[in-house]
């Protein structure tokens, strides 16, 4: 060992490539550990982000196959409890089985009596088998005590019963489990009279969430309110098992206490011990519904790809180490005493002076080609690095545009989507209320009482009225429309139009009370565009009556300086003051899921700018809405009135 300290000491190129190692050890030691360190970090905040925005998709999945049996049944509710006869019962529940391919079976039952000819009990009953649905009045059979019916009654509201056993539910049983949604009905004094249910199965459910793709080895489960396993890979656990079952409360604390923020319907991550795995968890509730959903991911797939390149790293690191020593030690006992005159030249360059210049020799010895070629390049590379420069700010500038290209097309891609989806879903709901009772009118128009028939017509008008409604807003929410040079030529009656309006409102809210009021007179008139000044009245008054309490509506006219006044007023909600600076973008509504285009408010702002007037929300009204539209008693073009 001490001959071996001595030959170091004694050789400089050697001593010189040991320090020049270590010192790299060092380095690449650090900085290796404080790359790995960070990177785990980051690689995990990656790895949570993404197995979250799985678990989002895959409920959102989920949520959407529920949401269609929740919209299927809901939809159907008002005619179940419109026409409450047995073999109306029968046509809804086979209409809403036909309809909606996800939906396995689907059950009107009522309370005891409810049809006296046909005694205790009453079950019309729908139930998909193969491609074919078959409708039946159940047998008599004791449902009064099973949950789907038993839950609905006592929470008084539609609601997701737990899973459970259907092979002995009725005449028409499944062989497995199925979840139902169940809806109360109620009849016209408000007293319970039965129950509205639709399945679908939990097989479905499970192949949903299956078929959505996660990392590998990691799975899906779904816990019941009491935490239950209603999805895990493991079938002997289901149902028939909780979280909290095989949990040693000593041992397993983290496990059960995954349990009590799932079946608290919290979301979020968690690091649990599952079968002896070190496991992180996301879980989240799904909307509507008592069950949580959670994707079980192991750390060591999470972080497999990082354990393989810290080995690989380690390895390749060790390699270099010992080929770095080699070569510096042949390299150094080469260049270390021709390289010493060049240190000070080299240190400007080291310093970052890549424009001061290196004077080149007229020696011709390999010295002084070395210093020769070193000038040339100090003189390359200060070209190389003003032109690098020169590049990168054009690289930093175009990435910027590119940047903000793509926010724009993403934005614009997803406001596209969006529309095209609420849109299809307006319009989707009246025209299966039109083809629905067309449907019933054909197939049964003899059988249906004329008052019946009146009213079933008075609501595919109703209906239809809506359809046009939304037509005419798209129309003239279209660029070309926006681009129409108005007439405001038209003399109109300010009183006539307006009891037309309300009129018209009248016929498509018959339950809802509209008052006028004016202190203009009956030949009162303006100059101005008839069927505009229509449409902007209309969508006010249609507004007040659909979002306010339905009480009653005010239609007030009144002059106000140059500009005839009218005041729309309601009783209600209003509108928040989170939502008023948006009330008049076009598209812009509280709630998604709410009815409407988004575009009522927009056209009618857009309508009395083009008239020449304005169209504004008075804010200190607090008892529901009041919206002031003022038109001009003339253009520039025409007298005053």
């Amino acid at each position: 060992m001490k001959r071996l300290y001595d030959r170091i000491q004694q050789t400089l190129s050697l001593k010189l490539s040991l320090r020049l190692l270590s010192v790299t050890m060092v380095i690449c030691l650090v900085s290796i550990g404080f790359f790995f360190f960070h990177s785990r970090g980051i690689l995990q905040r990656e790895v949570s982000h993404r197995a979250f925005l799985s678990l989002e998709n895959t409920a959102s999945h989920v949520n959407s196959l529920l949401g269609e049996v929740e919209t299927a049944t809901l939809n159907t509710e008002w005619l179940v409890n419109a026409y409450m006869q047995p073999d109306s019962l029968l046509a809804f529940t086979r209409r809403i089985t036909e309809l909606n391919p996800n939906i396995h079976s689907c059950f009107v039952t009522t309370e005891p009596y409810y049809f006296q000819q046909f005694g205790r009990y009453y079950s019309a009953c729908s139930m998909r088998m193969g491609d074919s649905v078959v409708t039946v009045r159940e047998t008599d059979y004791d449902y009064y005590g099973k949950a789907w019916y038993k839950i609905a009654k006592q929470r008084s509201e539609p609601c997701w019963i737990d899973p459970y056993d259907a092979s002995d539910q009725g005449t028409l049983s499944a062989p497995y489990m199925i979840c139902s949604f169940s809806v109360p009905l109620y009849d016209a004094r408000r007293r319970f009279v039965g129950v509205l249910a639709s399945d679908i199965s939990l097989k479905k459910i499970s192949d949903e969430i299956a078929s959505q793709k996660s990392y590998a080895g990691s799975y899906y489960m779904m816990l019941g309110h009491d935490g239950r396993y209603f999805v895990h890979p493991d079938t002997s656990k289901l149902v028939s098992k909780t979280i909290f079952t095989d949990a040693d409360p000593n041992r397993q604390t983290d496990q059960i206490a995954l349990g009590h923020e799932m079946i608290a319907g919290k979301r979020g991550s968690m690091q649990v011990v599952i079968d002896g795995k070190v496991c992180q968890v996301f879980y989240m509730t799904l909307k509507h519904t008592p069950w949580s959903l959670a994707l079980v991911c192991p750390e060591s797939e999470l972080l497999s790809s990082y354990n393989k390149l810290f080995y690989l790293i380690l390895f390749i690191s060790s390699a270099g180490l010992l080929l770095l020593l080699l070569l510096c030690h042949r390299t150094v006992a080469y260049f270390v005493a021709p390289l010493n005159h060049l240190a000070q030249q080299a240190r400007s360059i080291a310093e970052g002076q890549f424009d001061g210049q290196v004077p080149h020799t007229s020696r011709f010895d390999s010295i002084g080609r070395l210093q020769n070629n070193f000038a040339d390049m100090q003189l390359s590379i200060a070209s190389h690095v003003r032109a690098i420069q020169e590049t990168n700010e054009q690289t930093k500038l175009s990435n910027e545009n590119l940047l903000k290209a793509n926010q724009m097309v993403e934005e614009s891609q997803r406001k596209k989507k969006a529309f095209v989806q609420n849109m299809t879903h307006q319009i989707r709901t009246p025209l299966n209320i039109v083809l629905g009772f067309a449907q019933v009118m054909r197939d049964n128009h003899h059988a249906i009482p004329q008052e019946e028939l009146q009213d079933m017509c008075d609501m595919m008008e109703h209906n239809t009225v809506v359809i046009n409604r939304m037509a005419l807003m798209l129309l003239d929410s279209s660029p070309q429309s926006r681009a129409e040079n108005l007439s405001l030529d038209e003399v109109v009656s300010c009183n006539a139009i307006a009891r037309e309006t309300i009129f018209n409102c009248q016929r498509q809210y018959p339950l809802v009370n509209f008052q006028f009021e004016t202190t203009l007179s009956d030949d009162f008139t303006v100059s101005t565009n008839r069927l505009y000044l229509f449409r902007c009245l209309r969508e006010l008054l249609y507004n007040a009556a659909k979002y306010s309490d339905g009480q009653s509506v005010w239609l007030r006219a009144s002059m106000a300086g140059r500009y005839v006044r009218y005041v729309v007023e309601d009783t209600g909600p209003g509108i928040s003051e989170a939502h008023r600076d948006t009330m008049f973008d076009r598209f812009a509504k509280v709630d998604d899921f709410s009815e409407g285009l988004g575009l009522g408010l927009p056209l009618t702002y857009q309508h009395a700018r083009n008239l020449g007037g304005s169209l504004t929300l008075d804010a200190a009204y607090d008892r529901g809405c009041r919206f002031i539209l003022d038109i001009p008693k003339s253009n520039n073009n025409h007298p005053t009135s």
